[in-house]
């Protein structure tokens, strides 16, 4: 089975989020980064699906803290 674009944008995004965050790469970096990741594994994705891809995302990373962090207090309660 092959990934599509879309899951290898999220797969990618992700990877490079996490690799930012733990080497401290500037922002401006990392959006050149995910650009060029884009272009060079995603070619059929258009930036402004991979713009939108990031937005949901960062919008279900919200929602999903709220689910997380009950989780937690749950398993803490045990």
């Amino acid at each position: 089975m092959t990934l599509t674009a879309r899951e290898k944008w999220i797969h990618y995004f992700s990877i490079i989020t996490i690799f930012g965050f733990v080497e401290h790469i500037p922002r401006d970096e990392l959006l050149k980064l995910t650009d060029a990741i884009r272009q060079e594994r995603c070619r059929h994705l258009s930036r402004e699906e991979a713009d939108s891809i990031i937005k949901e995302i960062s919008e279900e990373s919200i929602h999903g803290q709220i689910a997380i962090d009950d989780l937690i207090a749950t398993l803490r309660e045990k």
